[in-house]
């Protein structure tokens, strides 16, 4: 984590991560910011199973004592704008971050969580 913002970059190409199944996902390392401890992602390549085809999932799940947070998720810079997690877990489905094609295989996933709000400080 570097300040209110955490990077995190699959270690899994592009190529190998868009041939999960749907509902499949890879989890960060916990991670934790001020009066928010115990948080960690997970990515959905292929979406939740709810996710509309084209769009991959992104998840936080935080842990039991953990004061709310308002962030913002960007998968390969792109994002659906801020959001607010007050329970133990918040999912959301963005854009692919790639089509299918060859070209985009051996590329990385960079999920970015910029924190900007601790809520009950």
């Amino acid at each position: 984590i570097s300040g209110p913002r955490l990077e995190w970059t699959l270690p899994d190409s592009w190529g190998e991560l868009s041939k999960f199944p749907r509902d499949f996902c890879k989890t960060s390392p916990m991670f934790g910011v001020r009066h928010a401890a115990n948080m960690q992602l997970a990515f959905y390549p292929n979406g939740s199973r709810t996710s509309e085809d084209n769009h991959c999932t992104v998840s936080l799940t935080r842990g039991p004592e953990s004061a709310g947070i308002k962030f913002e998720f960007l998968v390969n810079g792109r994002g659906i704008g801020p959001k607010v997690c007050l329970g133990r877990r918040y999912l959301g489905d963005y854009p692919m971050p790639f089509d299918a094609s060859d070209e985009h295989a051996s590329k990385s996933v960079l999920i970015v969580m910029q924190v900007l709000d601790i809520i009950g400080d």
